[in-house]
């Protein structure tokens, strides 16, 4: 452990954690347990994302804003686009509808809400009426 400087956290909260308590009650436990080791990493969010299976793009980008507001320096989002129907995913050709649908965009390139907000300026004012700014991205 002493030769680690980053621990990397993932999580897709209500797409497989449905008792998910925030990234902060995860990032406070994680940094607890480093503490108590004796351990000063940092830490980020490596894979997060949240899938639109269910049509349910007013949910990714609550789960956008929530990874947003986690007390990490660095935060990966898990796809800019859909996986395109006719590819397998990671498990296997259709195993699990969830993976084909956590893009910002479909796989037709059509925008979900998330990226049109924020292509359109409208998630930078939304957070910054919030009060979250990060690394100057909004």
């Amino acid at each position: 452990m002493d030769s680690i400087d980053i621990v990397g956290l993932h999580g897709f909260p209500g797409t497989w954690e449905f008792d998910w308590r925030r990234w902060r009650y995860q990032i406070i436990k994680v940094k607890r347990l480093l503490a108590e080791s004796g351990q000063h990493a940092e830490i980020w969010i490596t894979k997060t994302g949240f899938s639109t299976w269910k049509h349910d793009e007013h949910q990714q980008l609550r789960a956008f804003i929530d990874a947003l507001d986690a007390p990490v320096p660095r935060l990966y989002w898990y796809a800019a686009r859909d996986l395109h129907p006719d590819l397998p995913a990671q498990d296997g050709f259709h195993v699990d509808e969830r993976h084909y649908h956590f893009g910002l965009k479909r796989a037709d390139n059509s925008p979900k809400l998330l990226f049109r907000l924020w292509a359109s300026g409208g998630l930078a004012a939304a957070l910054r009426s919030r009060g979250m700014r990060r690394g100057g991205y909004y």
